[in-house]
């Protein structure tokens, strides 16, 4: 299995493509990959700045840049003809009304 705790969220898409490529690459059959990101829509994500930015409020700022994903965006850099997303899970903090936190957890199997 290969398992990313927040740390391709830090690369831009181009690189994390990349990344994954090798991970995948080094899967066997029925290995899993799983990958822990960050969403669009918490606090600090800014929808005219791109997916690839430096939050300027929220829990993630003074990290540096930061990639934010959608369902769609996060299932189309991981497709590979053998690869299968098996679950996209989301995970919300939020306090009086305010997304604080969202993260997907991506399970993929490689299937061929």
């Amino acid at each position: 299995a290969v398992i990313d705790v927040g740390s391709l969220c830090c690369n831009d898409r181009e690189k994390t493509r990349a990344i994954f490529q090798k991970a995948f690459k080094k899967l066997k059959v029925g290995g899993k990959f799983f990958s822990l990101t960050l969403a669009k829509g918490l606090l600090g994500y800014e929808e005219g700045r791109g997916d690839f930015f430096e939050p300027k409020e929220g829990i993630y700022t003074h990290l540096g840049l930061l990639r934010f994903d959608d369902e769609l965006s996060l299932k189309e850099l991981y497709a590979h003809e053998n690869f299968k997303c098996l679950s996209l899970s989301t995970q919300i903090l939020e306090n009086d009304g305010v997304v604080l936190d969202k993260l997907f957890i991506f399970e993929g199997l490689k299937n061929a």
